[in-house]
């Protein structure tokens, strides 16, 4: 009797050799994108107050009610302290792991702040660049006289990670600020690692907790903002997100069993109130006291959401693969979308729709670039980090970073 020939079918996501958490990749990418299409949505639709002067509730076009729709992404800032919990998840998950085999792992600091420099700073540097040749050519801003002689000193001080320190961000590419407070809680990392080790993760968190209450606390009581002329409006001290940041981390310690994970119904109504408490702090300028709630909302958000995207990971589909693809490709995408959106303006004109369907295309454009610009720059860091024997060109290994 003959044997019939069966094709086996394609590793799913879930089940392929990638030691990265193909769920956070493409959380990252839900994320990435609720940032890029929350700033198409300013820079190339007319907005929502126009739309409705014009057409009303009565119109029969889909794409005016796609634009009505589309309130939703007037929260994709959110995507900013997801980042964070995401950063703090992938870059303690390792070291939590060790630390559950043994308490007595000891963190190498130089290699850590190797593999964290490689990871961030060469696709940063590049992305600078790119801002700066944009915003010479296209002057986006209309006061902006360019990055060569007055605008020098900002861009040293922000290859520096000083932005919004002493500095504004560079150019056009407002974004930068996360990436310097991402860079300050690299530095961090160490002695959080020590809390971690030493006092449990339970400590380590209240640690953190308090370190941004603090933080919160001085800079509303003593009217720190005029001390950071820069900012845009909030604490650019990397300890006013530790406490976001460190939720992550804490979320990695509840991945390996280090620490138990909230449950019940009082547990997410408290995290479903501490972000909205956090969205309504944020829209009322209150920068300082959001990220502490936020850190509590973000967390639950993340906790929910990872188990519901692993599952859907053993969808063999392509919609799914193509989330992973723009969440590997994630950082690129964060670091270089304001020059592109700003290239497009200055080569249409400064044109803006009255729908969101010329912001959705532009955020097509800008994913377009920031696989091409992943392919030209960041994948050769990601190999000089990891090494030439760990994770293939265009799909990374280890660490990641928001």
């Amino acid at each position: 009797m003959p044997i019939a020939h069966v094709t086996p079918e394609p590793p799913t996501l879930a089940e392929a050799g990638d030691d990265r958490s193909h769920a956070i990749d493409i959380l990252r990418a839900l994320a990435a994108l609720a940032v890029v299409i929350y700033h198409a949505r300013k820079e190339f639709w007319v907005g929502m107050q126009e739309t409705l002067s014009v057409h009303g509730l009565h119109s029969v076009r889909p794409d005016i009610w796609l634009s009505y729709a589309s309130i939703v992404f007037s929260f994709g800032w959110m995507g900013v302290p997801i980042f964070f919990v995401l950063s703090g998840y992938c870059i303690h998950l390792g070291y939590a792991t060790k630390l559950r085999r043994s308490t007595a792992t000891a963190l190498n600091v130089p290699s850590f702040y190797k593999r964290r420099f490689l990871r961030i700073y060469p696709v940063y540097v590049a992305a600078l660049l790119l801002t700066a040749v944009v915003d010479y050519f296209a002057h986006p801003v209309p006061d902006l006289p360019g990055w060569v002689g007055a605008n020098l000193a900002s861009f040293v001080l922000n290859l520096l990670m000083m932005q919004e320190l002493f500095v504004s961000c560079f150019g056009s590419n407002g974004v930068f600020w996360t990436l310097s407070i991402e860079f300050h809680l690299y530095l961090f990392y160490p002695v959080l690692f020590l809390l971690f080790r030493r006092y449990g993760p339970g400590l380590a968190l209240a640690f953190s907790a308090a370190v941004s209450v603090l933080t919160g606390f001085a800079y509303w009581a003593f009217d720190l903002q005029h001390l950071f002329v820069h900012a845009r409006g909030g604490s650019p001290l990397f300890t006013s997100h530790l406490f976001l940041w460190t939720a992550g981390a804490y979320l990695a310690e509840i991945k390996v069993g280090r620490a138990a994970a909230p449950r019940g119904l009082v547990w997410h109504l408290l995290w479903i109130a501490a972000l909205i408490a956090g969205v309504i702090l944020a829209a009322r300028s209150s920068y300082a006291w959001s990220p502490i709630f936020l850190a509590i909302g973000a967390f639950g958000l993340v906790s929910v959401a990872i188990p519901a995207i692993t599952r859907l990971c053993r969808r063999n589909t392509i919609g799914v693969r193509a989330f992973y693809l723009i969440g590997v490709a994630s950082y690129s995408l964060y670091a270089t979308h304001v020059p592109v959106f700003h290239a497009i303006k200055a080569m249409t004109g400064q044109y803006r729709s009255d729908t969101v369907l010329w912001a959705f295309a532009c955020t097509v454009i800008a994913i377009g670039f920031s696989l091409l610009f992943f392919h030209l720059v960041e994948r050769y860091t990601i190999r000089a980090r990891n090494g030439p024997r760990q994770g293939a060109p265009g799909m990374p290994a280890g660490e990641s970073a928001a």
